[in-house]
């Protein structure tokens, strides 16, 4: 499996994640277990166990970053597929050291073109831009 699909599977956990009540891990092995029929390797599956347990575990810092650079708008107000590939995003952008701030971008705006709605690339694109020139 590729590092994009394995950011697929990291960014629909996240989506789902939050629609839950059980403990995040137990939805990881779940979604895991469901995606067993297909090749996961060991290091898709540390991505996505390293990737979805990080922003989680950052989810208010996060949250507090994306709500900081959304014009007229809070997290809270956007469709949650946008809400859950923003926080992807800023989560590789911060946190992980191996993916360049311009793919986690690219990344993400591809997710949105899949997902979301017609506007959500353009929305993306200048939060992770903004949170890019920060750094």
């Amino acid at each position: 499996m590729s590092r994009k699909t394995a950011r697929d599977n990291a960014f629909k956990i996240i989506f789902e994640a939050p629609f839950h009540e059980c403990e995040l891990d137990a939805v990881i092995n779940t979604f895991l277990d469901v995606q067993s029929d297909k090749t996961l390797t060991k290091k898709d599956i540390n991505y996505i166990n390293t990737t979805v347990s990080g922003v989680f575990e950052n989810l208010e810092k996060i949250d507090d970053k994306i709500n900081n650079f959304l014009k007229g708008w809070t997290l809270d107000r956007l469709p949650k597929t946008t809400a859950a590939i923003l926080r992807l995003a800023v989560y590789e952008m911060d946190y992980s050291s191996d993916v360049p701030y311009q793919v986690a971008i690219n990344e993400a705006i591809e997710l949105a073109k899949i997902y979301c709605d017609d506007n959500a690339p353009k929305v993306i694109n200048g939060v992770l831009d903004t949170v890019k020139g920060e750094k």
